[in-house]
């Protein structure tokens, strides 16, 4: 058997070692070439495009809390992530624990954007993402005309986040859609003073 090896990485650095690891600096395809001695004799075994070196990719999803819509929980989607720094945004300290960090809530009291932003690393290589989240937003809706003759008909359009997925108009006359979107007309039968109210359900299942 060999006594000897001579490792040639394909990006100008070797290794003597029998069964060395190697870091790359930088991402690409490298030929890596195995030079084994024995008594002076020596035979090269060269595999051509033998590793592939990719940068990791950044990337995260994020979903707002269940009865708190200034709570964000983010997920992380990375590939070939080995590091993960997580901004939020308000100048709290970076989370650099790994790739789960807890529920973040923020602080102000009233619709806000801040940008979240996440740096992920591998070896030498690091990528970047950025996405805006909007805390504190609400639900609202709006009329085509009020007051309205008897009998005739209203148009309810309501205004929501983008990450409600149904809603339920209460007309405040007991009777009421099935969960839909988009706006809706009503007629009321009796002359009347009526609340309306919406019951958002959100892409996490949660109903307010």
């Amino acid at each position: 058997g060999a006594d000897q090896w001579l490792w040639d990485f394909g990006d100008g650095t070797t290794s003597t070692i029998q069964n060395p690891s190697k870091a790359y600096a930088k991402p690409g395809t490298y030929t890596v070439k195995l030079t084994a001695y024995n008594a002076g004799c020596n035979q090269a075994t060269t595999k051509t495009a033998y590793i592939l070196i990719n940068n990791p990719l950044a990337n995260f999803s994020f979903t707002y809390n269940c009865g708190s819509k200034n709570t964000v929980t983010v997920k992380d989607g990375s590939i070939g992530a080995t590091t993960w720094d997580w901004d939020f945004g308000d100048g709290t300290p970076h989370y650099t624990g790994g790739s789960t960090p807890p529920a973040h809530a923020y602080t102000a009291p009233a619709q806000t954007d801040f940008t979240i932003t996440l740096i992920v690393g591998n070896g030498g290589c690091k990528d970047t993402i950025s996405k805006k989240v909007t805390i504190n937003q609400t639900s609202t809706i709006s009329f085509s005309a009020n007051p309205v003759c008897n009998g005739s008909p209203v148009v309810i359009t309501p205004k929501v986040p983008n990450f409600i997925v149904n809603y339920v108009y209460d007309f405040g006359d007991g009777t009421q859609t099935s969960p839909m979107t988009g706006p809706v007309t009503h007629i009321y039968p009796k002359a009347g003073n009526y609340n309306v109210t919406l019951t958002t359900t959100d892409n996490t299942g949660c109903v307010e």
